[in-house]
């Protein structure tokens, strides 16, 4: 065989002298080695892992850098005006290209842009960004297609249509089905974070988030996975506080007054003096995020899944609106599928499928005791193929699985006494062979050794003790196989 070299020299002859893996590949052949491939694209991996790292941290430094040198300059803070509007006019204040260095235009590709005032919602707070678009003169000029936040600030990330000009005043517009959703999904967040402490106890706090249009995720603190009844309580808590259409009421006030007055805090949000404060029915949370104006708005609320994610923290994913309604569709077309399958009504579909299982445990049951019958019947008349030292051989091709084939053998075991007793079986398409030795033919053979020998034979393999052995193959011829079974 070949000597292998390692994967992992192969890539830093690659990686550190530009040396080719193909031409390295082809030297290593002609000297009678091979290379660890695994290995290799292994290294490979990891340095792109790497880079991608490393560049990514360059990225933010220079953003952070690019940001402060205007705030330094003079830059106010942009008026964020996405709370009260979905389209607003504002200036670009600063263009910056894909690598985030400063221009006074951009013409093509992806670009960023500060624009002052600006109405598109940056990702924070577990709430995912805004798209949208930028038009000028009623023509768009871009789309966006992320929004982050520098320093604080929101830049729009732009997949520039047309040539965009610092200082030009543009028209901003958010994407209005995207809003409308992020927003119904997190302000439902806030009613299951009220309906959890509710059902589970006040221990409960919110320990992560991600909303998007979608769905919504949730994590909490909670020691135990949550009971079907849980769930249940929980769902039907949200739902009423839907219901309720409560008004949402969002005030700006002192963080201290704001927590005095017991309004909760949000995992991972970072608050300044002044905190805005939302109020919807029992729910008052700290949050900088979008929300409904009642909540009715958000239509309905289904829980989809939960989970453990780590020690002590559960999470939650769920569903609302439009969202929700397409899931209940689905369960809806799933029971009438099985409604029709099963000849049952819709309303009666569970006890059709109970009386279906049933059924098909029955024919199990019957075809197990049929297959019994039948191998007592094979058993009764069977005849040994060879005699050896007062030993019968038995060989059967039994064709059967495993369970059934194991069956047999000790069918055949509790009548022969001082025999041989051999099964071929099927195992998932492949030849399943059981050999047996019963009484006083066990001193005599081995059937371990015997399954051993006679496998060889077929490329299969197996072993066993000396009163019992199992193995397989691809293929038994079952003649030849019977040949090697008289010779043992």
């Amino acid at each position: 065989g070949r000597k292998e070299f390692p994967g992992e020299l192969v890539f830093k002859l690659y990686d550190t002298y530009g040396f080719p893996s193909d031409l390295t590949e082809t030297i290593l052949e002609e000297k009678g080695f091979s290379f660890n491939q695994a290995e290799y694209e292994k290294a490979m991996q990891e340095q792109k892992l790497r880079g991608k790292a490393s560049w990514s941290a360059k990225m933010d430094s220079k953003k952070l850098s690019a940001v402060k040198e205007l705030l330094d300059g003079g830059m106010k803070e942009p008026v964020f005006k996405g709370y009260d509007v979905e389209e607003c006019e504002g200036k670009i204040v600063a263009l910056f290209d894909d690598e985030f260095t400063k221009k006074e235009s951009v013409s093509y590709g992806n670009c960023y842009a500060i624009f002052d005032p600006v109405v598109f919602y940056a990702e924070s707070g577990g709430q995912l960004a805004d798209f949208g678009t930028v038009s000028i003169n009623g023509k768009i000029a871009a789309k966006v297609i992320d929004v982050i936040k520098v320093h604080d600030i929101k830049i729009a990330k732009l997949e520039v249509l047309d040539i965009l000009n610092e200082n030009a005043v543009v028209k901003q517009e958010i994407d209005h089905e995207r809003r409308s959703a992020t927003r119904r999904n997190h302000s439902a967040t806030h009613l299951l974070h009220n309906a959890l402490k509710k059902v589970l106890g006040p221990h409960v706090n919110q320990a992560g988030s991600l909303v998007g249009p979608e769905r919504l995720r949730f994590d909490f603190n909670h020691f135990q996975a949550m009971t079907k009844e849980e769930l249940k309580k929980v769902e039907t808590e949200v739902n009423r506080m839907i219901e309720a259409n409560s008004p949402q009421n969002t005030v700006v006030k002192g963080i201290e007054e704001a927590k005095k007055e017991g309004a909760m805090a949000l995992f991972g949000e970072k608050y300044g003096e002044n905190v805005r404060v939302v109020t919807m029915g029992e729910s008052k949370e700290l949050c900088g995020g979008t929300h409904v104006k009642a909540t009715g708005d958000i239509g309905l609320f289904k829980i989809v899944k939960e989970e453990g994610i780590a020690a002590g923290v559960r999470r939650i994913e769920a569903v609302t609106g439009l969202g929700a309604l397409a899931l209940f569709q689905e369960y809806d077309e799933t029971i009438n599928a099985i409604s029709e399958m099963t000849g049952s009504e819709k309303a009666l579909v569970l006890k059709g499928v109970e009386k279906q299982i049933e059924t098909a445990k029955q024919l199990s049951r019957d075809l197990k005791e049929a297959g019994r019958k039948l191998a007592a019947m094979q058993t009764s008349s069977l005849e040994p193929i060879c005699e050896k030292d007062g030993t019968k051989i038995f060989a059967i091709n039994s064709g059967k699985n495993r369970a059934e084939s194991l069956e047999l053998v000790d069918s055949l075991k509790a009548k022969f006494d001082n025999a041989v007793i051999a099964v071929v079986g099927d195992d998932a398409g492949k030849a399943l062979v059981i050999i047996s030795a019963t009484g006083a033919a066990k001193t005599k053979f081995h059937a371990g050794n015997i399954l051993k020998n006679i496998l060889a034979e077929f490329g299969g393999r197996g072993g066993g003790k000396p009163d019992m052995a199992q193995g397989g193959a691809s293929a038994v011829d079952f003649d030849k196989f019977v040949k090697l079974l008289k010779n043992i």
